[in-house]
């Protein structure tokens, strides 16, 4: 988990405003997926987490 955390951090740090946050919506503070979004497997998101992805994509209006 440590390497996600720190993978986290160096993209606010990097990006700033710029980051687009997945972490916050998909994770629970131990790091490991919200059960709420996990596909079964641990690693990979459910359609609900895809969509919950999507829309934070479009609210920061990327194209515009």
């Amino acid at each position: 988990m440590k390497i996600q955390f720190a993978l986290k951090d160096s993209t606010y740090a990097l990006f700033g405003d710029k980051t687009i946050d997945f972490w916050t919506i998909s994770a629970l503070k131990n790091g490991s997926i919200n059960p709420v979004y996990n596909s079964g497997d641990g690693v990979h998101l459910n359609d609900e987490g895809h969509r919950l992805l999507f829309e934070e994509v479009r609210k920061k209006i990327i194209l515009k």
